[in-house]
């Protein structure tokens, strides 16, 4: 009895101070990883280039911020706690003394004051990849009609990019920065339409400004607000993923038809901006059903019927849009450039066929999610380009023998978090977690049939991780939230 009283005061004791755990576990990992970088002699690297030591310098610098960052955190945590507990009472009177055009305008303002503060210097540093001279090559050999038809690689089509780019090489030619400004604007919207979702589902705005503070500070956002516009699909994706979840449910609450356009028109955006955009399709479906699962609760099969008819607008509007959709992906890969789809995997043209045969087996799909989620998502929030740096030929021979160890430590954390979050929620909270839980499903395997990689340590870019990653954040930010209710 002694005993399950001891065990029941150290798990509260534990429960009522988690953040100050992580912090001081995250704040020991920084600086056990500084210590090893700056053991980690520059001669090592000079064999590799002057590129492997500006790198290694980086590493050095950034773990430096970070611990520092993490250790101002952590002090401040322990001993000045009531102080932020005040500071943030004062904040939320004075948002919640705005109106409602306040309040959005003022959130408006932050997610661009977030987001600048972030990338701010790679907007002005652009370039344009030979990607992009061959979108800008077809606009200006062939009739804009034309160019808008002929896939790019094998297996993209994006009609909404060429005409991005035709508009744009004609008003402003390779001048990068109009190009880099155009992102931003449309990446510091995401968090903010995504603002207007979390009000309508009623979450509080402290998990808002964790998913801000998550989202913006992405260091990887930086690639696709440096030129090489073509990247900039994968954010335009998300963009509009973020506006079909705004609408939806103001067409839920309004019924007015401005919303259902809101609505179509961003779906056929997030689909002809790139054929990548296809996830939006199940995800938007997942949406809608999470909403109707945590405004009604499991519903009898009487009630399933009653979703479909008061959905009918939405849903006939998302019929349609699939069905154009598979018809014009159907007719391209067919007629303009016949056998073309996933016709070259991984990038090995010389041997598709055995890499079909070998990427497309359910064990090697399924290790490829696994590293996906881990490397290319989890990973990303707190160490991007981790797998980047640890593949490099001077240290991937000692990274190796351990990184399925690491890649399965990853797991089982993210696992023990989605336990301890479910567990914790209500019954509102749970079922959106396990969309979110979804929407990552789908998003990933995707991304794995199309671009599996196999390699020692699976490199998976993060633009193709992005909207895993969007996914992602806010789990994490409705984790944080609800270890903060927890310790309450």
């Amino acid at each position: 009895m002694l005993a399950k009283k001891q065990t029941a005061r150290v798990l509260g004791f534990v429960s009522k101070n988690l953040h100050i755990f992580i912090l001081g576990a995250a704040f020991a990992a920084s600086l056990l990883s500084l210590l090893v970088a700056y053991k980690f002699g520059a001669e090592k690297v000079t064999n590799f280039g002057l590129k492997a030591q500006t790198y290694l310098l980086g590493i050095k610098n950034g773990l430096v911020l970070s611990t520092l960052i993490l250790f101002i955190s952590l002090f401040f945590s322990l001993f000045f706690s009531k102080y932020l507990a005040i500071v943030q009472t004062l904040l939320s009177n004075f948002y919640n003394s705005l109106n409602n055009t306040k309040r959005n305008l003022l959130i408006l303002a932050l997610c661009f004051v977030f987001l600048f503060a972030s990338h701010a210097g790679n907007i002005m540093h652009g370039y344009f990849n030979m990607d992009d001279l061959e979108i800008i090559g077809l606009n200006n050999s062939l009739p804009f009609g034309q160019s808008v038809l002929i896939p790019h690689g094998n297996d993209h089509v994006f009609p909404l990019f060429i005409a991005e780019m035709k508009v744009l090489y004609s008003a402003f030619g390779t001048n990068e920065i109009p190009y880099n400004i155009i992102i931003f604007v449309m990446l510091a919207l995401t968090p903010f339409f995504t603002y207007l979702t979390f009000k309508k589902l009623d979450f509080d705005l402290p998990v808002f400004f964790i998913f801000l503070a998550i989202f913006s500070g992405a260091a990887n956002w930086a690639e696709m607000l440096t030129g090489f516009y073509i990247m900039s699909v994968y954010p335009q994706i998300i963009f509009f993923f973020s506006i079909i979840t705004w609408s939806y449910l103001s067409w839920l609450q309004a019924k007015e038809i401005k919303y259902l356009a809101f609505f179509a028109i961003s779906l056929m955006m997030a689909l002809l901006v790139d054929t990548s955009g296809i996830w939006v399709l199940p995800a938007t479906v997942l949406f809608m059903i999470c909403v109707r699962l945590m405004n009604r609760g499991n519903p009898s099969e009487s009630k399933h019927v009653a979703f479909f008819r008061e959905n009918r607008a939405p849903i006939a509007a998302l019929i349609t849009i699939t069905l154009f959709f598979a018809s014009f992906m159907v007719f391209t890969f067919t007629a303009i450039k016949p056998g073309a789809f996933l016709s070259a995997l991984n990038g090995e043209t010389a041997q598709i066929q055995n890499e079909k045969s070998e990427n497309w087996r359910p064990v090697p799909l399924s290790a490829n999610f696994f590293s996906f989620f881990t490397n290319g998502v989890s990973l990303s929030m707190l160490a991007p380009n981790s797998v980047k740096i640890l593949s490099h030929p001077a240290l991937i021979d000692k990274v190796k023998k351990f990184w399925t160890a690491a890649e399965i430590f990853i797991l089982i954390l993210n696992v023990l978090l989605f336990w301890f979050v479910y567990k914790n929620s209500s019954i509102r909270g749970r079922i959106f977690v396990v969309f979110l839980l979804l929407g990552m499903f789908v998003t990933i395997s995707e991304v794995i049939i199309a671009r599996p990689d196999h390699s020692d340590i699976p490199d998976f870019d993060y633009r193709y991780a992005g909207a895993s990653y969007y996914f992602y954040s806010i789990f994490v930010a409705l984790s944080a939230a609800v270890i903060l209710r927890t310790k309450e």
